[in-house]
């Protein structure tokens, strides 16, 4: 590997979320000596795909039509697939992994490795059936949590030996503890504005704790289509003094670092990279004890861990974690250890490059034994 190797990543946005986060990272982190990335976006009307331009690497950005067969979109990956020539495509969301698989299949790239990124329930019997058969052409595909590999196993019927856990990882020396300031008090939660992501339940459960801390405001950061119902819900409550939305940031270093607390209510969750940069930064977690989340918080030890749905449940971590200071201070420094030892964005980038390395020797023993077999048969 005297020169850098080149890999593809492809990935399908809809929206600034924890997959194009992570991916972001990877790319940003990755070792350039060894390796030369290019990156294929596939986005909709809704996607962002200038979100990586800052990375400066070639970026190739298609547009994804909708209710068309995309036969377009896949002629044009092959043919900057064969332009770049990688020896690894990366893939990315079910987009990304389905037209960029077939793309590398096609283009015959040795090494396709594949990232699950969550535990989606809404998937469709056809796109099982379509990451059960592409799975199959698959060297790798990696999962950020071990309950997405269960998943991955159980639901879309991915052979056991092809996956492997790598947890998504943050920046521990970038998101850090600062000093709070004392005014205003507020809680956090950051996620896209969506159904899943059970924000109406945080909108409730505030509500009731509001009872109790009538000073305490909520900051709702990102955005989505459940953006006008979940404003429309802070107004039917009279919470509009108190509940700000403030829209997608791309830095939300200083949001956490002002947080009182940071709450994720989601309904379905890989592993919340969000949960993470809060966990570093050393504020008291609650979240929902769903998908990877219990993998990283243990209840009352490192986070407090409560079930989806339950608005009273939540008010009552709140409010404990409110009027218990000490408390709520030693999980966060517990917090911080964990994302320090064991999801650290160095760890996460070290856990991919052996990965690709581990590939690529793997595949030239492959195609070295290919071609002494064919020099025999030739004699």
């Amino acid at each position: 590997m005297d020169t850098p190797t080149p890999i593809l990543y492809i990935i399908h946005t809809a929206a600034k979320g924890g997959a194009e986060v992570m991916l972001y990272n990877l790319i940003k982190c990755l070792d350039r000596k060894r390796f030369k990335p290019h990156l294929l976006v596939i986005y909709n009307k809704n996607g962002d795909p200038n979100f990586f331009d800052s990375l400066n690497i070639p970026i190739l950005k298609i547009y994804r039509r909708p209710k068309t067969l995309g036969i377009g979109l896949l002629i044009k990956t092959v043919l900057f697939i064969r332009k770049i020539n990688p020896t690894i495509v990366h893939t990315h969301l079910f987009g990304g992994d389905t037209w960029g698989r077939i793309a590398a299949i096609l283009a015959k790239v040795p090494v396709i490795i594949t990232t699950e990124h969550s535990t989606n329930l809404k998937e469709t019997r056809l796109q099982r059936v379509i990451k059960k058969i592409l799975s199959q052409k698959t060297k790798r595909i990696t999962a950020i949590s071990q309950s997405v590999k269960e998943f991955s196993v159980k639901m879309d019927s991915i052979f056991q030996d092809r996956l492997r856990v790598i947890p998504n990882g943050v920046d521990t020396q970038f998101y850090s503890p600062s000093k709070r300031k004392l005014f205003p008090r507020y809680i956090i939660s950051i996620g896209r504005l969506v159904e899943e992501k059970g924000f109406d339940v945080l909108i409730g459960a505030f509500e009731k704790a509001q009872t109790r801390h009538s000073e305490i405001k909520l900051y709702i950061v990102g955005e989505g289509p459940s953006d006008q119902n979940l404003k429309q819900l802070v107004k039917d409550r009279n919470l509009s003094q108190s509940v700000s939305f403030l829209g997608y940031r791309d830095e939300v270093k200083k949001l956490l670092g002002g947080a009182e607390i940071y709450v994720q209510t989601s309904k379905v969750e890989g592993l919340g990279i969000s949960i993470l940069e809060a966990m570093a930064t050393g504020l008291p977690v609650i979240a929902t004890q769903v998908g990877g989340i219990p993998e990283v918080i243990r209840n009352q030890y490192n986070g407090i861990l409560i079930e989806p749905n339950n608005t009273e449940d939540l008010s009552q971590a709140i409010n404990m974690l409110l009027e218990n200071r000490p408390f709520a201070q030693r999980i966060g420094r517990t917090a911080r250890k964990t994302v320090v030892e064991k999801y650290s964005l160095k760890t996460m980038v070290s856990r991919y490059e052996k990965l690709y390395f581990d590939e690529i020797i793997s595949y030239r023993e492959r195609d070295k034994g290919k071609r002494k077999r064919k020099k025999r048969v030739d004699a």
